[in-house]
């Protein structure tokens, strides 16, 4: 896999005003989403144009900020670091195209505002692995028709159980309520944030599980969108 350096990326910064959070859900690790970035359509590598430019409206972050409101983005050109990992995510949800992009998880920490950038660092200890060895990518409704971000984390060489269990015992250690849902016979895990959840923000909870090497978290405020997630990553 080729790298590129992702230290000169511009970011961009939104406010971020969500609705109610989802309804009959239980525990699971999302999310985060880095600040949003986007991809476009059923490509995993969109066209620079298809990209959405500084003045566009960003996606959500996976978890909100305890502020409840700022989301970075990438600027044009938007990461592409991964784009296999790209491919892994839907291509759309509720009808919506998404955009994606994939970068390091370091680079993620770097720009996020949310709570969850204080997880990876530990999770990946016990693996022998830092965030800058490992990438995440995104797929978001960068028109905020919809509130969604997915987001793969591939961790080589690592089970989904372990994958699963361990980054939840991560959010679990640092204060994070954990819980067990199962969404469409799915089993998922959900962790909050709470510094979001206490700011009122509907976007604390993630939905989390793996497959493979590669652990899936999934935020949003709409139950319908998280079922059809669910299927088409499953």
């Amino acid at each position: 896999m080729t790298r590129r350096a992702t230290s000169r990326i511009a970011l961009a910064v939104t406010a971020l005003l969500v609705s109610a959070a989802l309804a009959g859900c239980g525990s699971a690790a999302v999310t985060a989403s880095p600040t949003a970035p986007p991809t476009s359509a059923p490509t995993a590598s969109p066209s620079p144009t298809a990209s959405p430019t500084a003045t566009s409206s960003p996606a959500p972050s996976a978890l909100a900020s305890p502020s409840g409101s700022e989301s970075p983005v990438p600027t044009l050109p938007v990461p592409h670091v991964d784009p296999s990992l790209e491919a892994l995510l839907p291509a759309t949800a509720g009808g919506i195209t998404l955009e994606k992009w994939s970068w390091t998880l370091a680079t993620y920490i770097d720009s996020s505002q949310g709570g969850d950038r204080n997880l990876y660092a530990k999770w990946l200890v016990p693996f022998g692995l830092t965030t800058d060895k490992v990438d995440m990518g995104i797929a978001t409704d960068i028109t905020k028709t919809e509130n969604l971000v997915v987001e793969a984390i591939r961790v080589p060489g690592i089970d989904s159980g372990t994958l699963t269990t361990s980054f939840a015992k991560t959010a679990r250690d640092d204060g994070w309520p954990v819980s067990s849902v199962t969404i469409l016979g799915k089993p998922l895990v959900k962790i909050t944030d709470p510094a979001a959840d206490a700011a009122g923000s509907a976007l604390s909870a993630a939905y989390i599980f793996a497959k493979g090497n590669v652990l899936y978290l999934i935020v949003t405020d709409d139950q319908q969108l998280l079922g059809e997630v669910v299927i088409k990553l499953a």
